[in-house]
């Protein structure tokens, strides 16, 4: 049983896979300098290639292709693009939120976490006065 829409069969010119692959470089750009911006702490480093890395990369590896390759097409199913995407979308953020609160993991601090510590500053600047 196959779950592919006409939409998934559609060929798509190279420009567009060309866009694919090229658009995220400036959106990882943008990213980072908002994290900058943000206060929070720079890039993850550069780690050696370990087992653990290689089998973090293939758990990664699956993890999109469940959501792209079942979650998707299911939802396509049964609502069109647009709102399967939403879906999918809020389903993947909040899957990964915990990321954010996690100290041990590389997306702590990242800007979730800036703006949670922005929430609990001060009301009053210690080097300011209040009223009298």
């Amino acid at each position: 049983m196959t779950c592919a829409t006409d939409a998934e069969r559609e060929r798509f010119s190279a420009r567009w896979y060309l866009l694919a692959v090229l658009l995220p470089l400036p959106i990882s750009a943008l990213a980072g300098g908002l994290e900058s911006l943000w206060g929070a702490p720079g890039p993850t480093e550069r780690q050696p290639i370990s087992t653990l890395g290689i089998v973090v990369f293939v758990l990664v590896l699956g993890e999109e292709i469940g959501w792209r390759g079942f979650a998707l097409p299911h939802l396509l199913t049964r609502s069109g693009p647009w709102i399967a995407s939403f879906i999918l979308g809020t389903l993947w953020a909040l899957w990964h939120l915990p990321l954010f609160f996690i100290a041990a993991i590389p997306q702590f601090g990242k800007p979730v976490s800036a703006l949670r510590r922005l929430h609990h500053r001060p009301v009053h600047h210690p080097d300011v006065s209040g009223p009298a």
